[in-house]
């Protein structure tokens, strides 16, 4: 919660279920200074590799503790093989891109809003 955000993966987890997403909100404790964004990307393995999940990745901007009201809203990449729709025991990484020009940001917690599909 108190300490600075940095680069890389912060979290691999693996889909419980088969399930379409339907909404992710990043929020922060302390929110990042001195210009830039927050960026997190998601990616699922695919054919032996991560791919992400985002054609434009999810963003906190500057100043803000949410990605609510990001100046770029997030898109699924409805191209990728998953997009929003992830499949029931994929490997998922949870990945912090970039972070503000004073790295000050801290507590990123992430809100994923899902619908299960049944199989």
């Amino acid at each position: 919660e108190t300490t600075p955000l940095t680069t890389g993966t912060k979290l691999t987890w693996h889909c419980p279920y088969q399930m379409n997403i339907t909404g992710i909100v990043a929020t922060l404790t302390t929110v990042g200074g001195g210009g830039g964004v927050t960026t997190i990307d998601i990616k699922e393995l695919h054919s032996g590799s991560m791919t992400t999940i985002f054609s434009t990745k999810l963003t906190i901007d500057s100043g803000e503790t949410d990605s609510s009201t990001a100046a770029t809203a997030l898109v699924f990449d409805t191209g990728s093989p998953f997009g929003n729709n992830w499949s029931s025991n994929n490997k998922m990484e949870f990945i912090v891109d970039g972070v503000s020009t004073n790295a000050t940001e801290c507590g990123l917690k992430l809100n994923v809003f899902y619908n299960r599909q049944h199989q």
